[in-house]
């Protein structure tokens, strides 16, 4: 028996399953890391500013659960290290959340 109609409107959400029948994948994890090719789309130009903070909130909730799968790159590291060695050597110094949005206001301002 087939599934009943999607009931569609404009604006309108819907869940999308990557499973076969019986709950078998269709996708393969790998394929979908290599290729990248899942494109999902999200009304953005009809979501609120909420709406998208809510969307980015759920994902880094998601993405937080398993933080070794999130590779770093190559070139954060090689940042790290330079910016480690210039407050060893004196050349950087730490600043406070609230110092430095007062110093960056105070550069642009």
């Amino acid at each position: 028996m087939a599934r009943p109609l999607r009931i569609e409107y404009p604006g309108a959400f819907f869940h999308v399953m990557h499973r076969g029948n019986a709950g078998v994948d269709i996708f393969e994890s790998e394929y979908l890391k290599k290729e990248n090719d899942m494109n999902i789309e999200l009304p953005l130009d009809k979501m609120s500013t909420s709406d998208k903070l809510s969307v980015m909130e759920k994902l880094w909730e998601d993405l937080c659960k398993d933080p070794d799968s999130i590779p770093s790159p190559a070139w954060h590291k090689k940042i790290l290290e330079e910016r480690e060695q210039e407050i060893t050597e004196g050349k950087a110094k730490f600043y406070t959340l609230d110092a430095a949005k007062k110093k960056i206001k105070d550069q642009i301002v």
